[in-house]
């Protein structure tokens, strides 16, 4: 997967209509909340859009995106061309800058912008139209 490809896949989970932040007062989760964490959950963090529900296993609740690279090769493997510091600063959007999910896309668009990558309707909304600079 590419650094596109990441950003694409991760912006479509968050447009689809009812999706939400994977967080709660506890924190944020790859998969669901505190309560519990397993792929038929259709919450997600930044991170946790990207990966496959095959590849998934509840383990993978290790926080920051670094840490779950470094202890799951299988998802190291497969988001092995995304670059790590998009990835790092979705996940901080995400956990720490969200309200919720058409707050996020918002702020993704604004990184994927400063990254030079391409929005998949062809166009992004300037930051003086979304009240984020």
């Amino acid at each position: 997967m590419t650094t596109q490809e990441f950003y694409n896949t991760v912006r479509e989970h968050f447009s689809q209509f009812g999706a939400q932040l994977a967080k709660d007062g506890q924190g944020c989760f790859y998969r669901g909340d505190s309560g519990g964490h397993d792929a038929s959950d259709s919450r997600r963090c930044a991170i946790g859009a990207a990966i496959p529900d095959a590849m998934y296993v509840p383990e993978m609740e290790c926080g920051l995106v670094a840490t779950l690279l470094n202890q799951f090769p299988v998802v190291e493997g497969y988001l092995w061309d995304v670059d790590n510091t998009f990835m790092s600063r979705a996940q901080v959007l995400h956990d720490s800058h969200a309200s919720d999910a058409t707050n996020f896309v918002v702020m993704l668009d604004l990184l994927a912008k400063e990254f030079g990558l391409t929005h998949p309707e062809g166009h992004f909304t300037p930051a003086y139209l979304t009240g984020y600079r």
